[in-house]
């Protein structure tokens, strides 16, 4: 099961997708979230980005082109879809916001993934 969040924040309007990993994209090295996502806004041609948490070398995937996204049950491998149309209406949240967001998009996913070992 995918939860799909929205979050707003310092970089940018995204689509979450947990479990899911976009084809296509291309190896970054990147410490944090925010600087993956970042450098997809400052990119024109950037649609998504994969976010792999268990992998610190190459844990940002950039994609400029729409991608098949395939899932993937690991648990560490989040796709994040750019919406540039929020971005030039300037609907940003402010980081707080975005902050609450994630953390309630991963309380949902831990609490479905125990659920479904019980």
């Amino acid at each position: 099961m995918y939860f799909d969040v929205r979050l707003c924040g310092n970089s940018g309007c995204w689509t979450e997708t947990n479990d899911v990993h976009g084809f296509g994209g291309v190896a970054h090295n990147m410490t944090t979230l925010d600087e993956c996502q970042s450098a997809c806004v400052d990119n024109n041609t950037c649609v998504s980005i994969d976010w792999d948490s268990s992998n610190a070398e190459k844990s940002c995937w950039i994609q400029t082109s729409t991608v098949t996204a395939a899932t993937m049950e690991t648990g560490f491998i989040r796709h994040y879809e750019l919406n540039r149309s929020f971005l030039s209406q300037s609907y940003l949240l402010t980081s707080y916001c975005s902050t609450l967001l994630v953390l309630v998009s991963r309380l949902l996913h831990d609490a479905y993934s125990y659920l479904r070992c019980l």
